[in-house]
């Protein structure tokens, strides 16, 4: 028999799993990092990360959230934690449990702090899974690992410190660089644009990220005297949930529309992709729902025929992209290999699936005493 995803037939034997969950465990970690992150929206100096072990008999499954602000670390780990009341006793059986929870919250949403914490879950559920079976994700899903190649994402940056984190990127083979944008005066947005583009070179994808900074008649004043740096993408120019101002910046300038990061599910996609709102999308696994959402989200990319990025998370993200028939380019933004044994590596301008089984995550417990506030 095969296993099914994203509505597809997976032609390969997978033995129905008879191991329990007995527990989930959660810590809320403030680490430092190693740059800070400056956006349109303000500045992000520590990795503000719930961090997931749910035991499964003799196994336990790993992943970690991004939780945005230091408020959301131990109201996400209460949540996390009350999830074994729920969970404990059930058959390890992701895409199961991740349709039972989504019933189960229905009434009071999935989004926001509930989604995010149901996304974190499903992505360990699937570690400890691909683990029972001692595989890597990408197998477990029937796909190979190869190399996926990434996207540098830089903050907001004065031009010599645009000039320096680019230069340091193209040193490890990355040929996609990606800076915040949305400065408060119009022309230096222009600067940004002709100094990474000097600094990436001619043949390179420079790419914007307007983090949702404008209504859709300044973003589109904007672009228009930016179209001659040939930007590969811009992302979110407006509102995220504006479809209709996402729609109207498409249709008014020559640089391609990212969005998705915001997502919150599949359906989610559908409406924007039905509103015409962009060109390429980007989803984040928290987000959209963790592995089963994605491979779901992944689908519906594929029907329609958009580019697949991904946003924060590549140690997962990058086992997906090698099962996702329209994948992109990975977002590097290292929020994590302050706590982790093994981070991921750029190699090549490539990021490449663990080749143990699981996702690839595992903490360092040293690391993980030393920044836990929650």
């Amino acid at each position: 028999m095969g296993y099914i995803w994203a509505g597809k037939l997976i032609q390969r034997d997978i033995q129905m799993e008879s191991r329990k969950i007995t527990a989930i465990r959660a810590k809320g970690i403030l680490a430092p990092l190693a740059q800070p992150h400056h956006t349109a929206s303000g500045t992000v100096s520590e990795a503000q990360l719930v961090l997931f072990e749910i035991d499964c008999d003799d196994i336990t499954g790993c992943s970690y959230i991004f939780a945005y602000s230091p408020l959301m670390l131990r109201p996400m780990v209460t949540f996390a934690q009350s999830l074994s009341d729920i969970l404990a006793g059930e058959t390890l059986d992701p895409a199961h449990l991740f349709d039972a929870l989504q019933t189960r919250f229905r009434i009071l949403g999935t989004t926001g702090l509930v989604g995010a914490v149901l996304g974190g879950v499903d992505m360990a559920l699937w570690d400890a899974f691909a683990k029972s079976k001692g595989e890597p994700l990408v197998r477990l899903l029937g796909g190979r690992a190869r190399p996926v190649p990434v996207y540098e994402s830089m903050g907001m940056l004065e031009p010599d410190e645009t000039a320096r984190q680019t230069d340091a990127a193209k040193a490890n083979g990355v040929t996609a660089f990606k800076v915040k944008a949305g400065h408060r005066e119009w022309f230096r947005d222009v600067e940004t644009a002709n100094i990474l583009r000097q600094s990436a070179g001619d043949e390179a994808d420079i790419l914007f990220d307007y983090n949702q900074a404008f209504a859709p008649i300044e973003a589109i004043r904007r672009l228009q005297m930016l179209e001659e740096f040939r930007l590969g993408w811009i992302e979110e120019p407006v509102a995220a949930a504006d479809l209709d101002g996402h729609a109207a910046v498409r249709a008014a300038t020559s640089i391609p529309v990212q969005s998705g990061e915001n997502w919150w599910s599949p359906a989610a996609m559908k409406r924007a992709f039905a509103a015409g709102a962009c060109d390429y999308a980007m989803i984040d696994a928290m987000r959209i729902g963790g592995v089963t959402g994605w491979l779901r989200a992944a689908a519906i990319a594929d029907a329609h025929k958009v580019p697949l990025s991904t946003h924060f998370f590549p140690e997962v993200s990058v086992h997906l992209m090698c099962v996702t028939p329209t994948a992109h380019l990975i977002e590097w933004l290292d929020v994590s290999s302050t706590v982790m044994c093994e981070p991921l590596e750029i190699r090549d301008g490539c990021v490449s699936p663990c080749a143990e089984p699981g996702i690839g995550v595992a903490f360092d417990r040293d690391a993980v005493a030393r920044y836990q506030v929650a």
